[in-house]
Parts: structure tokens; sequence; C-alpha cells
């Protein structure tokens, strides 16, 4: 999908040692020190990264619940915090981020978060 696309582009233009340096900076961020970083970037991508056209089918993937859940993680909830405030157990909301995850074809609660940015939730 897109995801690995974009992966496999950086990775050729920066090359293996830079990308996996930047690929662990970037794992020990949290959501909110990830978003400041990329606002404080002047990047051009346009170039190389399609757009991202918002749709009703995209949103769609996601169902009512999954789309609270991927607000909250947005927020930079943990699964406890999620489970807390939609009144579900952990392990529910743990279900839930994984199976949004597998959804988006992510592999992480960022990558996630950024998805549901750039597709207009919240």
């Amino acid at each position: 999908m897109i995801h690995q696309e974009v992966v496999e582009t950086a990775r050729t233009l920066i090359g293996d040692r830079v990308f996996e340096q930047a690929r662990s900076r970037g794992d020990r961020m949290t959501i909110a020190e990830a978003i400041v970083f990329a606002n404080e970037l002047s990047l051009d991508v346009t170039a190389t990264v399609p757009p991202v056209v918002s749709s009703s089918k995209e949103l769609s993937i996601l169902t009512t619940r999954e789309r609270e859940v991927v607000r909250l993680v947005i927020e930079g909830c943990t699964d406890r915090e999620i489970a807390h405030t939609l009144s579900i157990s952990t392990g529910t909301a743990s279900r839930h981020v994984a199976n949004i995850l597998h959804k988006l074809d992510v592999p992480t609660r960022s990558a996630a978060a950024a998805w549901a940015i750039r597709n207009g939730l919240k």
C-alpha cells in the first residue's frame, strides 16, 4: 500500500543506515513529539508522495467505534486510557487498536494516527 511505497522510497533516497537511525529516533517519540517535529520540518514531499484524497469510502474502512478509538490514539491515549474513556475493557481497547493497524496496513499507532489525520478524522 501507500505506506510501504513511501517507506521504500525514503530508504532508497537516504540509504539504509540513515533511514534506520531516523526510524529508531521516531519510534522513541510520542505522537505529540512527532507532530511537533513534523511541523518544524520544511520538506517538499509532494513530488514523491501521492496526495491522499479523503473519501467516505476510505473513512468507511473503520467502524464507528474504531474511529472513536483512533481519535483517542491521536491524542496519545494508552489502551488503558482508551478503555476508561469508552467504558470498555483494556483487552477490548487493545483488540480495537490491533484491528485498526491491520485494516490500515500500518505498523504503529503513530502511523494510524497520521492516516486518520490525513483522512479527516480528528
